[in-house]
């Protein structure tokens, strides 16, 4: 398998818990998944995102604020 960079990774999480969020209380509301279900799974991707998060190496001080930031 290839070498996804961890900010990659993260992105793909973040992208699947926005959508997740959107469905999850429609198919809660069409009694798809109990509500309990969907809280849970959305905590552990929650959780997953923050592990990673923490696994990335810190920013430089100049990147803080992105490149175009007033200084």
């Amino acid at each position: 398998m290839a070498d996804i960079p961890l900010a990659d990774q993260i992105a793909e999480l973040k992208r699947e818990l926005g959508m997740r969020k959107r469905l999850y209380p429609q198919w809660v509301r069409n009694r798809q998944m109990h509500e309990i279900e969907a809280a849970v799974r959305t905590a552990r991707l929650e959780a997953a995102i923050a592990t990673l998060e923490g696994l990335q190496p810190p920013k430089p001080q100049g990147e803080m604020f992105g490149a175009g930031a007033p200084r």
